[in-house]
């Protein structure tokens, strides 16, 4: 990611709109915002750089795209997700 002093992670991951970068990264990106909150050392946090951190997304590749507000609407809509629970089972016994 390009180094933008100031910058939110939500615009800096904005350099992977373009055209090679977008088909991946539509799926991940949303899904790693919405931990925003939570900086690297798990402390919880309202704001980067003085601006409010926005966990909104999308859940994109499964069943459907379902829209979420933050990280527990994320957990709630992955709990949800037959897909999701399969995809765990499988990973975790191969």
């Amino acid at each position: 990611l390009p180094d933008r002093p100031g910058a939110t992670m939500r615009e800096r991951l904005s350099e992977h709109s373009r055209e090679e970068c977008r088909g991946c990264h539509a799926l991940m990106d949303d899904v790693g915002l919405a931990f925003e909150r939570y900086d690297h050392l798990g402390r919880f946090r309202t704001t980067e750089h003085d601006r409010p951190i926005d966990t909104a997304g999308t859940l994109r590749g499964a069943e459907s795209a379902t829209p979420f507000v933050d990280t527990f609407a994320l957990i709630d809509t992955l709990a949800a997700s037959r897909e999701a629970r399969e995809c765990f089972v499988l990973r975790s016994f191969e």
